[in-house]
C-alpha cells in the first residue's frame, strides 16, 4: 500500500501495518501535548504500538508505504536473525517512551534526577 499524507496530517492508526517513509519527514508526538520524541525520515520505518500515548504526525508532505505485519513476519521466518533485530530495536524504543511519558508525570527536580540515573546506565 503506497499513501500520499499531506503536512500536519496525523498518520491513521493502523495497528496491522508497518510504515516506511519514502519522502518527507514525519514526527513521533505524545497525543496530549505535541511534543515531539523522534522524527522518521526517507527510509525508516515506525509502527504503532498498542496502548501507545504517542501518535506520528506529518510535518511535511510525506509519501509512505504501508506494509503488512503479517507479511513481514510471513518473510522475516527466512532470516530470523534479521527480525530479532528488528523486535529488540522496536522494544527499545517501546521502553524509550514508556520512560519519557514517566518523566513528563514528574516535577521538573525529579525529572533532571532521573534523567540523570538513567544516562549513568546508559552510558555507563
Amino acid at each position: 500500500m503506497e499513501a500520499i499524507i499531506e503536512k500536519q496530517e496525523i498518520i491513521p492508526n493502523k495497528d496491522n501495518f508497518f510504515y516506511v517513509v519514502r519522502d518527507g519527514v514525519v514526527a513521533l508526538e505524545f497525543v496530549e501535548n505535541k511534543q515531539i520524541l523522534s522524527l522518521f525520515g526517507n527510509m525508516q520505518g515506525f509502527c504503532y504500538c498498542e496502548g501507545s500515548v504517542a501518535k506520528f504526525r506529518a510535518l511535511t508532505d510525506v509519501a509512505l508505504l504501508g506494509i503488512e505485519k503479517d507479511f513481514l513476519i510471513d518473510h522475516f521466518y527466512v532470516q530470523p536473525e534479521f527480525f530479532a533485530r528488528l523486535v529488540d530495536i522496536q522494544f527499545r524504543f517501546h521502553n524509550y517512551l514508556v520512560f519519557l511519558t514517566h518523566l513528563h508525570s514528574l516535577d521538573v527536580s525529579e525529572r533532571i534526577t532521573q534523567m540523570l540515573s538513567f544516562l549513568t546506565q546508559v552510558l555507563g
